[in-house]
């Protein structure tokens, strides 16, 4: 083989080398929403996602362009695959959340483990993490576009962050309204301990778009939508929320790495009846 070149990629495989790992290990902790996560990871030649879910009541995907590494070489045949996200998190922080380390990522197919080449300075530490099945896989995204959208804002993530935190959260439920008409864009909260209220007006700084072509009004579970709203950490800018007309939610947000490069982390939620039970 002449020097300089790669090695023919195996079918079902791919390649991906980025230089600062903990730039990815950043972005993975808006899915790292839940105790001991599964991911699903999904290779393509534009790129890689990973999703996290909760029992078909709400899903976060995060979308990595192939443009995010240094180098990304991917078969058209990858696939799908489970590995345990906390292991992974914990191996791009080996040397340290704060030290530059080069990663390589490798996956030689189906049934083999992911092989992560990790490297500071003259130390070099290669780890296998096992992959799993991928049984049942759940496309909300796909369900969400079944239906149609109603609603789309576009706000700036830090107000967004403070109007969730002036909710109750010892409460049960969150209801949210998007809305032509005023109060337009309103959550509230009520329970047992009184009732709080947040809300922005049609004209608020805050908005970067506001759509709406008929007042929706739905209930969603807090414990639900608790992962969306803390994906809004300090690298979320913006963030979108749709409403379809069945009132299933996609919360997006955007977020920026320290090389100001932007990807996109999705929240799929389903709302729910005041006993409980899932509308969908």
């Amino acid at each position: 083989m002449a020097e300089g070149e790669s090695e023919e990629l195996l079918p079902g495989s791919f390649e991906a080398r980025l230089e600062k790992a903990h730039i990815l290990h950043g972005l993975l902790q808006g899915i790292n929403v839940k105790k001991n996560p599964t991911a699903t990871v999904s290779v393509r030649q534009t790129g890689i996602k990973f999703s996290v879910e909760e029992s078909l009541i709400w899903q976060a995907a995060i979308s990595l362009g192939n443009d995010m590494f240094q180098s990304f070489r991917s078969t058209d045949d990858v696939g799908e695959f489970k590995i345990p996200l906390k292991v992974f998190l914990d191996c791009l922080t080996i040397y340290g959340s704060l030290v530059q380390t080069l990663l390589v990522l490798q996956y030689q197919g189906y049934g083999q483990p992911l092989r992560l080449t990790l490297m500071q300075d003259k130390v070099v530490t290669e780890v296998m993490i096992r992959t799993m099945d991928c049984d049942n896989i759940q496309h909300f995204g796909a369900v969400f576009h079944e239906g149609e959208v109603i609603s789309k804002v576009i706000i700036q993530s830090p107000p967004l962050r403070e109007a969730f935190n002036e909710l109750d959260w010892s409460n049960e439920f969150i209801t949210i309204l998007i809305s032509p008409d005023a109060p337009y864009f309103k959550f509230s909260t009520s329970g047992a301990s009184g009732s709080c209220q947040m809300s922005f007006p049609r004209h608020s700084e805050a908005f970067d778009e506001f759509h709406c072509e008929q007042t929706q009004s739905f209930l969603y579970k807090l414990a639900h939508l608790q992962p969306a709203i803390k994906a809004a950490g300090p690298l979320a800018t913006k963030t979108q929320i749709r409403l379809n007309d069945k009132g299933m939610m996609c919360m997006q947000h955007m977020l920026c790495t320290e090389d100001r490069q932007a990807c996109f982390v999705d929240f799929y939620v389903l709302p729910t009846e005041e006993d409980g039970t899932n509308i969908m």
